[in-house]
């Protein structure tokens, strides 16, 4: 097996190193690797990109036109390299540093927010590692063990101390969020056990679950069955004017909604959705960011439209 992937993004991301750690754990499970970087000019500031190979076989050339995988860190990168993914290959974006989305529909893609779990974790250096971590989750080209090995080796002694921190971001790297709206056959296509949290409605869970219509909705129950067939997942279905309810390994929390008068629903879902990310990756527990979505929700039903009915952080904190 063969993948071939490019790495793009501005100098002081951290993308060269990025791909030299990849290259290192492929050489550690006694893979056939190629690490050949962009230098120039585009080191700091300007767009640098890293292309590797790693392979079970040898290697005929370092030089690719198309790619298997795009990781990409920045607007510019985006627009250069996604028309360059093989049909059915893989693109990881940036969601901090891609303004307009990706929108082919022949690949998979996966937007991660590095930026902010780096933030949480109060160390911006580990940025690339986080990354590397939901690179590794959707596409294990090297195992997280070749990986510790290699920064071992790649990395001078002094900074081994480092490593357990690099370590802990690429593990939060690959915590994968999945709302699959507007559900179609692509996502059932998509490697559903792979999904460590699920945001969903009821008819979003049944769908997904096979499940005919009942007359009567019980979401607590469609929960669980969603839970019982993806049992390392975090299940967390709204329920309308029921509120939400989380169902995980050790936990299990209901939400109740805070009662207004709605005037526009449009955006209520998405809006749920965006704050108990954010709350998840923000260091929250379940509950707290169930209960900060449930009140940003409720703002946004009292406004009219989508994007504008969405309300400011500083609102929701301050909301009774």
């Amino acid at each position: 097996m063969k993948t071939e992937i490019i790495i793009s993004g501005f100098g002081g991301q951290g993308v060269l190193s990025m791909g030299k750690i990849l290259a290192y754990s492929g050489l550690m499970e006694d893979k056939e690797v190629t690490w050949m970087p962009a230098y120039g000019p585009e080191q700091r500031g300007g767009t640098a990109n890293v292309t590797v190979i790693v392979s079970n076989s040898r290697i005929s050339s370092p030089i690719l036109s198309h790619y298997d995988v795009a990781i990409v860190l920045n607007q510019p990168s985006l627009d250069k390299f996604e028309p360059k993914i093989k049909p059915g290959g893989i693109l990881i974006y940036d969601g901090y540093g891609v303004m307009n989305p990706p929108q082919r529909k022949d690949i998979t893609i996966y937007r991660i927010d590095a930026m902010d779990k780096a933030a949480e974790m109060k160390n911006s250096k580990v940025f690339n590692m986080i990354v590397l971590g939901g690179l590794l989750k959707v596409c294990p080209v090297v195992s997280t063990d070749g990986l510790n090995k290699a920064l071992y080796k790649s990395l001078p002694e002094r900074h081994h101390g480092l490593i357990p921190l690099n370590m802990q971001a690429v593990e939060e790297g690959m915590k994968i969020i999945l709302n699959p709206s507007p559900m179609n056959e692509k996502i059932m296509k998509l490697p559903l056990d792979q999904i460590d949290y699920f945001i969903l409605n009821e008819i979003e869970a049944m769908q997904i679950l096979e499940m005919d219509k009942p007359e009567e909705i019980d979401g607590k129950y469609i929960a669980s069955l969603l839970h019982e067939r993806f049992k390392d997942a975090t299940i967390v279905l709204t329920l309308g004017s029921e509120g939400s309810v989380c169902i995980s390994d050790d936990e299990y929390v209901e939400q109740s909604i805070y009662k207004v008068k709605a005037i526009d629903t449009t955006a209520a879902g998405d809006t749920y959705t965006g704050y108990f990310i954010a709350g998840i990756l923000n260091g929250k527990t379940i509950k707290e960011s169930m209960d900060i979505a449930s009140k940003a929700s409720a703002i946004a039903v009292t406004r009219q439209g989508a994007a504008p009915s969405i309300p400011v952080l500083e609102e929701v904190e301050e909301y009774k």
